[in-house]
């Protein structure tokens, strides 16, 4: 009985001890920020890019070039390398050498490049629209809204919250273990390998950039052949942010060329992957990765519905659907790939869509006129062709096209294609499935709230959505039923700018996340942790002796008498369980 009191004793002070353990601690101040002493850095940073922003043009393609073109106008842009897989091995070598030392700064250390970094982003915004729209073929506002605004976005968010999501957490211990402080840590994995699409050549660059070296990281960033003049540029901005910072500017490297490089650099001496980019593609990456079992984030591909239901305001609706459907011409993972509108307030609808998309103007950015263009060029060739194909696939299966359908053949030898609203879409359409990611809005009638969730999941993709209604319950339950990674109510896409939320989907669209608490852990490696609450209060000393090997007879009696005091659900099994283990203890147990 005593050994039982002692035992309870230790139990009640450890659970005190663990409650005052695990008490909320507040959140850090920010530290003060002056920008007088960061212009040495920012002039530093211009004059070497005032020097080095623009590459060498070459009238001929060459082996192992890489050549870029703007999709806008066909004006050749200059090359950039097409590396080797020994290329690619070398550059990932430089930056683990450069990890060790970046892995050992503080968090104020870390937020010391990003303050650097916002600064340069915002003194050169300009800068980076232009080359991105010169490489992307985007108007001038898709560039300054979906390159410049959500980086500047995810610095800040990580400035105010990445210290105490990434500080080490106190874990409550369960009852057996009451004797026992437990943790979770979260430290640097060593070297991230980025695989970034095209469609944000800057913004998709600086993202994994910012919650990489924020988590104690290097990354290596493989970018899209199709644009790689503009990440040329933005990596020579952050490198010397790098540089500006006191540390080693191999800790981010850039990668440029082909499929083959890409594989090379799954191939090499990385600690996980973060992939964005078509679901075929990001299929291959897992087969590759399986080989030493890196870790990977896929974000994929979309086909996401936009539902107007009948209670919906329509102005409201169009102010968002327009930027879902043409912003960046399409080409979008978030974007409007399939408009579901009720059948009473379909025709209405057809009518206000028929005169949004009219109303849109079409034309090569940059092309030193007064006209404000809505919607840029397709990047890709390809893109440009499966466009096409599904629009008239389509209309052979009895689909309508309101306003466009069609290359706009005026902009050659630009890669265009027509703001298009096409209706009464079904499934047996290849568009239905597949996703288009062009300038395309789809339309879909549905009859009934059950309806249209049926409609809407019956896709092998569940990135994000859209559920327009002017009923709070109705729209969540849509919302609940949808088979996605990420619902807006009332709203398009603003899930990704509200950086304090998970990014990513569900079934085709991948796996894992990036944003938020969860895609900055998703950088590091988690270790959990146990230590004793006291030196003296040791396992050894909470376990009776007849529980050591060589197990003794009494040993089993003893556990399932632990398990009914600690476990049972009513008091007489907690005191059966206290009786077998004292008899035990006592000796009367063989």
């Amino acid at each position: 009985m005593i050994l039982l009191a002692a035992l309870l004793f230790v139990i009640i002070v450890a659970t005190i001890y663990l409650l005052y353990r695990h008490r909320q601690v507040p959140h850090l101040q920010q530290l003060n920020f002056s920008t007088n002493k960061y212009i040495t850095y920012y002039s530093k940073i211009r004059n070497s890019m005032d020097n080095n922003d623009t590459m060498p043009l070459q009238v001929m393609e060459r082996p192992g070039k890489l050549q870029c073109y703007n999709p806008a106008t066909a004006e050749y842009l200059g090359e950039v390398d097409a590396m080797t897989p020994y290329e690619v091995d070398t550059l990932v070598a430089n930056a683990r050498v450069a990890q060790v030392e970046w892995s050992k700064t503080n968090f104020a250390t870390r937020r010391h490049f990003l303050r650097i970094l916002l600064r340069a982003i915002i003194d050169y915004q300009k800068e980076i629209s232009t080359v991105c729209v010169k490489d992307s073929g985007k108007t001038m506002l898709g560039a300054n809204f979906g390159e410049v605004i959500p980086s500047l976005e995810k610095i800040q968010w990580v400035l105010d919250n990445g210290e105490n999501v990434l500080k080490t957490q106190f874990r409550t211990a369960t009852r057996l273990m009451f004797y026992k402080n437990a943790t979770v840590s979260f430290e640097p994995l060593g070297v991230l390998a980025i695989i970034a699409p095209f469609n944000y050549p800057f913004h998709n660059l600086v993202n994994h950039v910012i919650s990489g070296l924020f988590a104690g990281n290097a990354v290596v960033i493989k970018v899209s052949e199709h644009t790689s003049y503009s990440s040329t540029f933005g990596i020579t901005l952050i490198k010397e942010c790098v540089k500006a910072c006191g540390y080693d500017s191999n800790l981010v490297q850039l990668i440029t060329g082909f499929g083959d490089a890409g594989a090379a650099l799954v191939r090499s001496n990385i600690d996980k992957i973060i992939f964005t980019g078509s679901t075929t593609v990001g299929k291959l990456v897992m087969k590759g990765a399986a080989a030493k079992c890196t870790p990977c984030v896929l974000e994929l591909g979309g086909k996401d519905p936009f539902i107007v239901c009948d209670d919906a305001k329509l102005s409201d609706v169009f102010a968002l659907l327009v930027r879902g459907c043409y912003q960046n011409a399409g080409q979008n993972c978030i974007g409007v790939e399939r408009v579901f509108v009720q059948e009473n307030v379909y025709d209405h609808f057809l009518e206000k869509a028929m005169e949004k998309v009219l109303a849109l103007r079409q034309g090569c950015p940059l092309n030193n006129t007064n006209i404000c263009y809505d919607v840029g060029a397709t990047t890709m060739q390809g893109q440009l062709n499966l466009i096409e194909e599904l629009v008239n696939d389509a209309v052979s299966k009895g689909a309508r096209v309101l306003v466009g359908g069609k290359r706009n053949t005026k902009l050659e030898p630009g890669l265009f294609f027509e703001p298009t609203l096409i209706v009464d879409v079904t499934n047996d359409m290849r568009i239905f499935y597949e996703e288009a990611f062009g300038p395309l809005m789809i339309v879909i009638k549905f009859s009934t709230d059950e309806d249209v969730i049926h409609m809407a999941n019956d896709s092998d993709f569940g990135l994000g959505s859209s559920i327009f209604t002017n009923n709070r319950q109705r729209g969540h339950y849509i919302a609940r039923n949808l088979k996605v990674g990420m619902a807006n109510i009332n709203d398009f896409g603003v899930n990704y700018m509200v950086q304090d939320l998970p990014f990513g989907g569900v079934r085709l669209s991948g796996y894992g996340r990036f944003g938020g608490p969860e895609g900055l852990k998703e950088c590091c490696a988690m270790k959990s942790t146990t230590s004793n609450t006291y030196s003296w209060l040791t396992t050894s000393l909470v376990l009776p002796p007849l529980l050591d090997y060589p197990v003794q007879h009494a040993s089993s009696t003893f556990t399932e008498g632990l398990a009914k005091f600690y476990y049972g659900i009513d008091i007489s099994e907690n005191i059966n369980g206290i009786v077998k283990m004292l008899s035990c203890l006592m000796g009367l147990e063989k």
